[in-house]
């Protein structure tokens, strides 16, 4: 039973390290990338910062053009109901018109 606990501990020791040094490349691979992001903006004079204004930019115009979308869809929905309505309520109207007209 000890050498079954023993042989589990040494596997879960050894992928522990496997991924604790993983990690840290993944870490130090980050930290690269955000530097020569950082530079890369820096050194064109902060034109980094305008393309995520524009970014920004045309993600709250997507949103807009979407609600504006949906806004539409709906008054579509609506327009079409009232449209299904439109021929009961002739028929109706025409029912009353011929009544009174035999009264």
């Amino acid at each position: 039973m000890s050498e079954e606990l023993h042989a589990k501990y040494q596997k879960l020791a050894t992928a522990y390290a496997e991924v604790k040094q993983k990690n840290a490349v993944l870490k130090s691979a980050v930290q690269e990338l955000t530097q020569k992001q950082g530079q890369g903006s820096a050194g064109m004079g902060g034109g980094g910062g305008n393309s995520s204004l524009k970014v920004s930019q045309l993600q709250k115009k997507m949103k807009e053009g979407e609600q504006a979308l949906r806004v539409q869809a709906q008054d579509m929905d609506a327009l079409r109901f009232h449209n299904q309505q439109v021929p009961t309520h002739v028929r109706e109207i025409r029912q009353l018109k011929e009544q009174l007209q035999v009264c």
